[in-house]
């Protein structure tokens, strides 16, 4: 069975379409979040000596 064809826009609402598109002043995307410069050396926060540290604080 043929697939049914897709109404087409008319011309008016066509140029309506694109016009809006051309002049959407909403940002596309948020600039991503700034990095903390010494986790980014250290390339985490700590989670090495995390789980040992508290392991030795919670042990008598």
């Amino acid at each position: 069975m043929p697939a049914r064809s897709s109404k087409h826009r008319g011309s008016n609402q066509m140029a309506k379409h694109i016009l809006d598109q051309l002049i959407d002043d909403t940002p596309k995307e948020e600039p991503p979040p700034a990095k903390n410069a010494a986790a980014v050396e250290l390339r985490r926060l700590g989670g090495k000596k995390g789980g040992a540290a508290r392991a030795a604080s919670l042990t008598p």
